[in-house]
């Protein structure tokens, strides 16, 4: 500080003093650096808002795209499969019964 003549000895600090210590030196750095804070703190948060709004665009065109109609010729393309399995002309290996319709495995 300057004073003359004055002769200052350092020592160390107590350990019930460094939480304080440091949470007070943090939020003196937050205070004064405040618009830097803001503005990184407004791109984070936007960065996740963008991500949250192309989720859920992606999700709303899913939900359009499962209540579309089935074109006919898909519906006749499993039905054949499941006329195959009721004739027996399919085997085993060919087809897949857990879910009660017969599908190839090569699909």
């Amino acid at each position: 500080m300057g004073i003359p003549g004055a002769i200052v000895v350092g020592s160390p600090t107590a350990w019930y003093y460094l939480p304080s210590g440091f949470l007070r030196e943090f939020a003196a750095t937050v205070v004064h650096y405040r618009r830097q804070n803001l503005i990184i703190c407004a791109a984070i948060s936007g960065l996740w808002l963008a991500a949250a709004a192309v989720a859920l665009i992606i999700s709303a065109r899913e939900e359009f795209a499962d209540d579309q109609p089935v074109p006919p010729a898909a519906l006749e393309f499993v039905h054949s499969f499941d006329r195959l399995a009721a004739r027996g002309a399919l085997t085993p290996d060919e087809s897949d019964f857990s879910d009660g319709r017969a599908v190839a495995s090569h699909m």
